[in-house]
């Protein structure tokens, strides 16, 4: 019994963990890859020992059955007690291998892409040729025709980043340049995969409100750590300057908000007018 209890209390008290990192999230957002590492951590931890805790809660009551049944009744019946105790134990074990083929399936067909990210999919396949890969970046990267501001990292044997025709035209080509650093982050650390991942637990348990945003959190703290990694390759004027872009064009609230975190970077970064002259008068 008392594994039973430090497995729940673990469980118990990643959930906390993970309540406090979603209720407070000014911090993991200034450090968006320890943050992200911790609501992932928290989160395998608290299902892993929830589901030992019950496993092992089971076992225990195998044990009692086992127990009861002897001396006092015959053998066959203490053996038709055990055999239905394991078949309890290879239930569960069944119960949650289907969980997660079910969880695989969900995240192959349910989870939803939008209109347009399917139709950046089809021109992709239908227009990628080797000739036409233009680099600015350490990963290909195709323009395809659309009237639409986009811009999407394809994961695969073959990554690709896809970059509409009227993103091209929008943006300036340091700025564009940004984004194409921003989607490679993007790739390079598979967070396509992550959020996959991540993305089945509110599926399996929509009615949770935690759920829901700890898979909201994770997803925006990985689009801060594409930013910060984008920042370090093309500069923060020029990562503010793309994400400004960008919200103007899509009319995006979090697109500012993102642009606005790395102003107030910029602007900590910046040298006071004062030590700039002199500085120059040197």
């Amino acid at each position: 019994m008392a594994r039973v209890v430090a497995l729940a209390a673990a469980a118990f008290v990643a959930l906390q963990l993970i309540r406090w990192q979603v209720g407070h999230p000014a911090w993991g957002r200034g450090r968006p890859v320890r943050a992200v590492a911790l609501l992932v951590g928290g989160g395998a931890l608290a299902m892993v020992a929830a589901v030992a805790a019950v496993l092992r809660l089971l076992g225990l009551l195998v044990d009692t059955a086992k127990g009861y049944a002897a001396p006092s009744v015959s053998q066959d019946a203490t053996t038709g007690v055990v055999l239905r105790a394991a078949a309890v134990n290879v239930g569960v074990w069944l119960l949650v291998a289907l969980v997660g083929v079910l969880g695989m399936i969900l995240l192959a067909t349910v989870v939803p892409r939008s209109h347009r990210h399917r139709e950046l999919r089809r021109a992709t396949s239908a227009t990628l040729q080797p000739d036409d890969e233009p680099e600015l970046g350490v990963i290909p990267v195709v323009v395809v025709e659309a009237d639409w501001p986009a811009a999407m990292g394809l994961p695969g044997p073959r990554p690709r980043i896809v970059v509409s025709t009227q993103l091209c035209d929008a943006l300036p080509r340091a700025e564009l340049a940004a984004v194409v650093a921003h989607e490679e982050a993007h790739l390079r650390w598979h967070h396509a995969d992550l959020a996959r991942c991540v993305a089945l637990a509110p599926l399996l348990m929509p009615r949770w409100g935690l759920v829901r945003d700890w898979d909201a959190e994770i997803a925006l703290l990985l689009e801060l750590a594409a930013d910060d990694a984008a920042a370090r390759v093309s500069g923060l004027n020029h990562l503010a300057a793309a994400l400004r872009s960008m919200a103007r064009l899509r009319e995006d609230a979090l697109l500012d908000e993102r642009a606005a975190r790395i102003e107030r970077r910029l602007a900590r970064h910046a040298v006071p007018p004062g030590l700039a002259a002199d500085l120059a008068d040197r």
